[in-house]
């Protein structure tokens, strides 16, 4: 995902596109480390590389993740309070500055494509949604739980943002991590 975005903000030919682009990459790369601790944890956790296995081995310990993985899915799609790209007080909207009509219409579905992607993720290994309707209903929730995530909560400092993720998400994860492995 970074070099599609590093290459939208080029392609643009916009030096402000591509300086927005360089801070949502900036951004990308803090919670992605925090989001593939998560996925790895996950699959010790899973014992398994499957999905199929969150059906079986799937527990009220991974329950603890969820808020972590729900905040770094936040942060990945960039749903408020993590949008600082889409900041109505900035002057430059980011790496969209140049483009219009069909091609903005193509970012913005690929963005809400990647929100439903990764609520049904969340519902398929954190509570075993196996059936359609019900992972489909879950999804739904989901959804409005990011929705409702945008308009409750303000955004955050950009400094703030990536010092949460380096500073407090990253230890919280690797602490649980750590704590697993020991009591296994």
């Amino acid at each position: 995902m970074v070099f599609c975005v590093i290459l939208s903000g080029w392609s643009s030919n916009s030096k402000y596109s591509l300086i927005g682009r360089l801070r949502s990459v900036a951004q990308r790369i803090s919670y992605e480390a925090v989001f593939r601790t998560l996925f790895v944890f996950l699959l010790v956790l899973f014992v398994s590389y499957s999905l199929r296995s969150s059906f079986t081995y799937g527990s009220l310990f991974s329950l603890f993740l969820f808020p972590f993985w729900f905040i770094c899915v936040l942060a990945e799609t960039h749903r408020a309070p993590f949008d600082f790209r889409e900041a109505e007080r900035e002057l430059v909207s980011g790496f969209n500055t140049e483009y219009s009509g069909a091609y903005f219409a193509f970012i913005f579905l690929s963005e809400y494509s990647v929100l439903l992607f990764s609520c049904i993720l969340m519902g398929v290994l954190f509570f075993s949604a196996s059936r359609v309707l019900f992972s489909t209903l879950l999804a739904l929730v989901l959804s409005f739980l990011s929705i409702w995530v945008r308009i409750t909560f303000c955004r955050f400092r950009y400094d703030l943002l990536i010092g949460f993720s380096w500073k407090i998400l990253l230890p919280l994860v690797l602490a649980f991590f750590f704590s697993f492995l020991f009591l296994v």
